[in-house]
């Protein structure tokens, strides 16, 4: 996910900063890149149940957004959890988009 990421962001017109929010621990590649990044426990590393990581993990999307002024959201992977969705809800301002492998074999 993340080096499809990387290959997006390298890519966006002057003027767009992204920054990474990702639950992989190789966020370091992303540093290394020199884009901003964010880690967030994914749920097996949090101690929480999914509920509680879910209500957490909207809370952590929702402080990113608003302490880096984000106005457009990229999601990378299988399914959106409950926290994305949540913290899109909460914050139904910016635009999203879901970056997804393709469904054939």
């Amino acid at each position: 996910h993340l080096t499809r990421q990387l290959a997006i962001a390298r890519r966006l017109p002057k003027g767009v900063t992204p920054v990474f929010a990702t639950m992989s621990q190789g966020f370091a590649v992303v540093q290394q890149a020199g884009f901003e990044v964010e880690y967030i426990p994914f749920v097996t590393q949090s101690g929480y149940d999914m509920a509680l990581w879910d209500v957490w993990f909207a809370d952590q999307l929702c402080q990113i957004i608003d302490n880096h002024r984000v106005s457009g959201l990229v999601f990378d992977g299988v399914t959106p959890f409950g926290g994305l969705i949540e913290a899109l809800r909460r914050r139904n301002n910016i635009s999203a988009a879901w970056v997804r492998r393709s469904m054939w074999r």
